[in-house]
């Protein structure tokens, strides 16, 4: 027999029934977030971190580059965007942006890849990068995925001074007007860069032109034989150029055999002859694409001289660095030399600490380029060229001689030993 209180009691226990249904319910969707909240907060973590990462990387790199003097904007940038990608930033282009800022870290301007050169002021860069971070948990309230991003900023301090970009020093100190340190027989030249001389320099050439501050540090009143407009060169800046300046330059390259030997594509050429030729270097050549024959990268040393006159590949550049104990002879009908090591090109130990008045070393290709430091710190540098000759480089050398006609040669600073930049990371 079935009570009144039993039949009372059914209906309430099935409510109770559905309401813990309700609320096991809510308690899963709230375990299943707090879970999300966990697993995806942690994930969101790194892949913050990783970005903190991006953004101090690509931060150093464009101070660096501020510090060194860089001046494009699209050379600066595309360095930003390679530390961003090699930390795992996708479409830096679209995910890194970029300013110039000043000491107080204010920005001075954006750093794009349109064509523009660094603001007045420019101490540093700050860098955001950004980047969409998927979720495992979290799609169950709607968030599949959440952007991360992270800022940093850095300045640059430079310990020394920034290179320049010198296309002639002559070494010699002599404080005479008549010891042609820089002698200078030829004509049409046309020079970008900071000329110098320790001593005087003797240009009887015609029809030169020369963009870039001469200077010397000769103590004679005629130290810039035929130098003044309107008579050998003309002068841009031509105010206050030529100039004497009052100390001699210190040799801006200061580079010995043992700064080389490390290298692990330093080879030593044998050769049977007083100087190495062409053909002693045979088993360091390839073919390049124009069909002519290129040298392989790396420093090449030689006991003695290098006599190379064999026609080389236009298209393909011989990168290398050439030392000789002796005379080094470029006279290549064809070529395209580009430096291997430390900026330098050619270098003549000649003389071995002691200046010598010998050659140590002679270009004179009549069709091609070469770039790079021509260095002969104890001897002399004959330059010769034509035309068809185009040297993006310098040459520094104890004495030095210019003969050829209408060649082209540019400085540039950067083959030189740069000094060191103190970066300053903020976040």
């Amino acid at each position: 027999m079935t009570s009144d209180r039993d039949t009372l009691r059914a209906p309430a226990s099935r409510r109770e029934r559905g309401q813990g249904i309700v609320l096991l319910a809510l308690f899963l969707v709230v375990l299943v977030s707090l879970v999300g909240l966990g697993v995806d907060g942690g994930s969101l973590y790194l892949h913050r971190r990783g970005m903190q990462n991006a953004a101090d990387a690509a931060a150093f790199g464009g101070a660096r580059l501020v510090g060194l003097g860089q001046t494009s904007t699209p050379v600066i940038r595309t360095e930003i965007e390679k530390y961003a990608t090699k930390n795992y930033v996708d479409n830096p282009a679209v995910n890194v942006t970029a300013f110039y800022t000043d000491n107080s870290n204010n920005h001075l301007g954006a750093i794009t890849s349109t064509a523009g050169t660094v603001p007045a002021n420019t101490t540093g860069v700050e860098v955001t990068t950004k980047q969409q971070a998927a979720t495992f948990f979290l799609p169950v309230v709607g968030f599949s995925n959440l952007q991360v991003s992270a800022t940093a900023g850095a300045r640059t301090k430079l310990t020394g001074s920034p290179a320049k970009p010198y296309n002639f020093v002559g070494l010699r100190q002599t404080g005479l007007s008549t010891s042609n340190v820089i002698k200078w027989d030829g004509s049409g030249w046309f020079i970008d860069g900071i000329m110098h001389s320790n001593s005087d320099i003797n240009m009887s050439g015609s029809n030169n032109h020369i963009t870039g501050q001469v200077e010397d540090a000769s103590n004679s009143s005629t130290e810039n034989n035929n130098l003044k407009p309107p008579k050998q060169a003309s002068l841009s800046p031509s105010t206050n150029n030529p100039v004497q300046t009052t100390a001699a330059l210190p040799d801006p390259v200061n580079k010995t055999l043992a700064d080389f030997t490390s290298d692990p594509n330093y080879h030593t050429i044998t050769h049977s002859g007083a100087a190495a030729q062409a053909s002693d270097f045979s088993a360091f050549m390839s073919t390049g694409s124009d069909g002519h024959p290129y040298i392989l990268p790396g420093v090449y040393y030689v006991n003695g001289g290098i006599n190379f006159s064999l026609g080389l590949s236009k298209t393909n550049a011989s990168s290398v660095t050439f030392i000789a104990t002796g005379d080094i002879s470029i006279s290549s009908s064809t070529m395209s030399f580009t430096p291997y090591s430390q900026g330098i090109v050619f270098f003549s130990t000649l003389g071995n600490g002691t200046a010598t008045t010998n050659k140590g070393i002679e270009v004179s290709g009549s069709d091609g380029s070469w770039s790079g430091i021509a260095y002969a710190p104890w001897s002399n540098a004959v330059i010769s060229g034509s035309a068809n000759t185009t040297i993006a480089g310098s040459v520094v050398a104890d004495t030095i001689n210019v003969s050829g006609s209408n060649a082209h040669l540019s400085g540039h600073a950067g083959f030189f030993p740069q000094p060191q930049a103190e970066i300053i990371l903020y976040e």
